[in-house]
């Protein structure tokens, strides 16, 4: 609140600040990739198997992101790098020897589900992928 003088009479002024916050990621603006993601609409993170279906594990601190992205539930995994989200943009890599992979994905409106590609050198394509969030 702020007293301003106008035409010799005071008047009272609201000032209204806008804090941009989403809950659960300590404030960082587009929302929170933490927790358990599978290729397969699925609601166990046991369930996440099959043949290069994508399990990823993210944990997120502000925009930083970390984690580990696996073919499948826990099996043949690798740690992320560089792992930021931005607005509602996750991007990531990890290596596989000799091999990287490269991740752009974005994260719905309802933070239910990341939609985008994994680049790959290993068959210098782009892999469409679609994770849906684990209760």
């Amino acid at each position: 609140m702020v007293f301003v003088r106008v035409g010799g009479r005071l008047t009272v002024v609201l000032l209204v600040v806008g804090l941009a916050c989403s809950a659960g990621n300590g404030g960082a603006p587009g929302g929170d990739v933490s927790g358990a993601w599978c290729g397969l609409p699925v609601t166990t993170a046991e369930a996440c198997v099959g043949d290069e279906v994508i399990y990823a594990e993210l944990g997120q601190a502000g925009s930083t992101v970390t984690g580990q992205s696996c073919e499948y539930y826990l099996g043949a995994c690798y740690p992320i790098e560089n792992g930021s989200l931005m607005a509602t943009t996750l991007v990531f890599d990890y290596t596989f020897s000799p091999d990287r992979v490269d991740a752009s994905l974005i994260l719905s409106a309802d933070g239910q589900t990341l939609t985008g590609t994994y680049a790959s050198t290993k068959c210098s394509c782009d892999v469409p992928v679609t994770l849906h969030r684990l209760p």
